[in-house]
């Protein structure tokens, strides 16, 4: 990420064994069309779906992931 200019190191001036990890203005300008382009797959993915529909697909889809996090079957 730093290679690509998404993200700079920062070095603390008072102790140089700190550093700090921040978007760089590139990755910024990006999250913003991200998040473009987030909102329009979300418009694809979800036509059609009540808001009902939506909350119980998504709550169930965090159940999911609960569970690979747990390693359970």
């Amino acid at each position: 990420m730093e290679r690509v200019k998404l993200i700079e190191r920062v070095f603390d001036k008072s102790d140089r064994r700190q550093i700090k990890i921040s978007l760089t203005k590139k990755a910024d300008e990006l999250k913003n069309e991200y998040g473009k382009v987030s909102k329009e797959m979300n418009e694809i993915f979800y036509a059609g779906f009540s808001d009902d529909e939506i909350i119980f697909f998504e709550n169930n889809l965090r159940r999911i992931l609960v569970n690979l996090e747990k390693g359970s079957v």
